[in-house]
């Protein structure tokens, strides 16, 4: 796709930076005049406290300049790598920087020639300097690795030239490189960085196999230039380290970063001592896969059969902000700003730099580049870049400039957080099977004590009450099989399902039923007890079967009956859904509608009892009335107080 094709608002808005190419030219000369203006103070920095507070804040002016330009550059530069126009514009914001690293080489050695106590003597003085404490404690951190003025300046002049392997490989891997065509069916697909990983996701191992191995073909063609490149890279980075005093360049690394070496030691020890989680996967991958070997082009493919799930980039922006929501009202507010802003340079076009990253400066908006294509990917992908962004956000926002980054070392905290909400929040949202999983697990440990209570039950019933054992289930017989039959039913859904996925609709409608037969028909036996069987001289049951035992009343203590179950039930799957979660919420906001249900239900039912059922107790039994009533407020006095 060409740039031009592509809407505009699915490309950042790089006129909030400069208006035109005409105003990036214009601050490349404002940019010259500062460093001349910088210049002037050397030898007289510390001078005194006023002198110091003026360089520091004419530095900042010029910093902050110069990172505009080598944002917009760079922005512009990887829209389009092969445009001339604007890789010019990057060598020209490249050259300045090594200028002004050059020109500029005194700075640091000057400030830490002084003794540390002078710079404190000045903070204390002049309130405007108090901010800069932190910044002169952690730069004086660098004394014993700072050279004089006139080695600094070597290394700076060999600032463009260390650069120089990695801007290399981006200009050749974007910009060069040229991937071969794949035919899938009739149709021929232009293999890209962009969609490399999509093509990977496809149902057909040989077809996974030819797009692996036609992409990196390319790269093997290359790999003395590209191991000439690094080579290049680590030599530098090598040298300046020697040169600074570092046992190496990993130790120059880490100490930029304030980081001992122990630290980084640690998280590699951790990773080694763990990786049989990942070999344990690899081998489980394998498996899932019916494969006999794993190769590289296995690696993507979904282990969910049939996956084929597209977001498009308005959908994934609607998703990735409901996941956010933990994060506040304000960060969701900035970060749709974010997207309706044009934050985003969202789709590939021809030139385009691969992958996606997050960038800008102090005076700039936080600006992301993307290469969405509609995968589960792309869309993990916006997320985590926006975590980025966000962070930038808003240390830009409650910081002074000196302060305005932060550390490599914790730059991924953000953005994996992003990426974990929003998994999080698809999870808990898979509303179909992972509530029901959830459902299914919980009764899980106890279904085996309830499969076999209830024949318990009638088996105590007869051995201390015969005669009653004999009247109910006679004359309860009906009633009696459907509830056996509810449970057995039951029972039988929560096994063929795991077993039967085919049948899942049918197994989750008999689950259903099997349910609220049981909870249903209880009710309607205690509202029988309570009104009275009607039986012969012998104690036989005399009524209809079955439809005689439903009648107002009774099917009124069967819905109460029912609306208890409900309520149980929901506090019992709020109490074993995950915390915190999306279904264990709504359980939970369930448990107070069903109570007063619950509470008008009994209401009904005890108005109707005692006005038109008017049973007559046996004056013995009214000890119980009063122990239950006793029992009872002891329980809520208990939970109450």
């Amino acid at each position: 796709m060409d740039r031009k094709d592509i809407d505009k608002s699915l490309k950042w808005d790089t006129e909030k930076i400069y208006k035109t190419d005409e105003d990036f030219y214009k601050e490349v000369e404002e940019v010259k005049n500062l460093i001349e203006k910088t210049k002037a103070y050397k030898g007289k920095i510390l001078q005194s406290a006023d002198s110091l507070y003026d360089f520091l804040k004419t530095n900042e002016k010029l910093e902050r300049k110069f990172s505009k330009l080598g944002v917009y550059a760079s922005l512009k530069s990887d829209e389009d790598t092969r445009v001339a126009k604007y890789q010019e514009m990057s060598k020209i914001a490249d050259n300045l920087f090594a200028n002004l690293a050059q020109e500029l080489s005194f700075i640091t050695p000057e400030i830490l020639s002084e003794d540390y106590n002078k710079v404190q003597t000045y903070i204390e003085e002049k309130e405007e300097l108090k901010i800069y404490a932190h910044y002169f404690e952690d730069l004086f951190r660098n004394k014993d690795h700072t050279l004089g003025e006139n080695e600094e300046k070597i290394i700076a002049s060999f600032a463009k030239l260390s650069q120089n392997p990695q801007n290399t490989y981006m200009i050749f891997s974007n910009a060069d490189l040229k991937f071969p065509k794949v035919k899938k069916g009739d149709e021929e697909i232009q293999i890209t960085d962009a969609n490399f990983t999509n093509l990977e996701l496809d149902s057909n191992r040989e077809f996974r196999k030819e797009v692996y191995e036609k992409y990196y073909t390319v790269y093997k063609q290359f790999e003395n230039t590209a191991a000439s490149l690094l080579d290049g890279e680590i030599t530098a980075n090598n040298t300046i380290a020697k040169l600074k005093k570092f046992d190496s360049a990993r130790e120059m690394s880490l100490f930029a970063n304030n980081l001992d070496e122990k630290v980084y030691d640690n998280l590699v020890e951790v990773i080694h001592d763990n990786i049989e989680i990942h070999r344990d996967y690899t081998s489980l991958r394998k498996k899932v896969l019916g494969l006999d070997d794993l190769g590289f082009h296995d690696i993507y493919l979904p282990l969910v059969e049939d996956y084929n799930k597209t977001y498009t980039f308005e959908e994934a922006k609607e998703l990735i902000l409901k996941a956010l929501a933990p994060l506040g009202e304000d960060y969701i507010k900035k970060a749709r700003e974010g997207f309706d802003d044009r934050w985003f340079d969202v789709m590939e076009n021809e030139g385009k730099r691969s992958g996606g990253y997050s960038s800008g400066s102090y005076d700039t908006e936080p600006y992301i580049l993307l290469n969405y294509n509609d995968s589960l990917d792309s869309l993990f992908t916006t997320a985590h870049e926006l975590g980025h962004s966000m962070h930038s956000y808003y240390t830009r926002k409650t910081q002074p400039y000196i302060y305005g980054n932060y550390s490599i070392f914790l730059a991924e905290i953000a953005s994996t957080t992003n990426e974990l909400l929003l998994l999080n929040y698809m999870i808990d949202h898979a509303k179909d099977e992972k509530e029901k999983a959830i459902v299914r697990r919980s009764i899980g440990p106890v279904w085996d004590g309830n499969e076999v209570w209830l024949l318990t039950a009638g088996g105590a019933l007869f051995a201390a009450f015969a005669p009653a054992y004999a009247t109910t289930f006679s004359g309860f017989y009906l009633a009696i099989m459907l509830v056996l039959f509810g449970l057995i039913v039951r029972a039988v859904s929560l096994e063929y399902r795991a077993h039967d996925p085919k049948w899942k609709k049918l197994w989750d409608a008999l689950f259903f039923i099997g349910s609220l037969l049981p909870a249903l028909l209880f009710g309607v036996a205690i509202g029988n007890v309570y009104a009275g069987i009607p039986m012969d001289a012998n104690g036989d049951y005399n009524g209809i079967p079955l439809l005689g035992l439903i009648t107002p009343f009774t099917l009124l203590c069967g819905l109460l009956g029912l609306s208890f179950f409900l309520m149980q039930g929901a506090t019992w799957l709020a109490m074993k859904a995950p915390k915190p979660s999306a279904f264990q919420t709504r359980l939970a906001g369930l448990r107070r509608p069903l109570a007063l249900v619950s509470l008008v239900l009994f209401a009904a039912v005890t108005a109707y009892a005692l006005v038109g059922i008017q049973p007559t107790m046996d004056p013995a039994l009214e000890i119980i009335r009063w122990l239950v009533f006793i029992l009872v407020a002891a329980d809520w006095s208990n939970r109450h107080f």
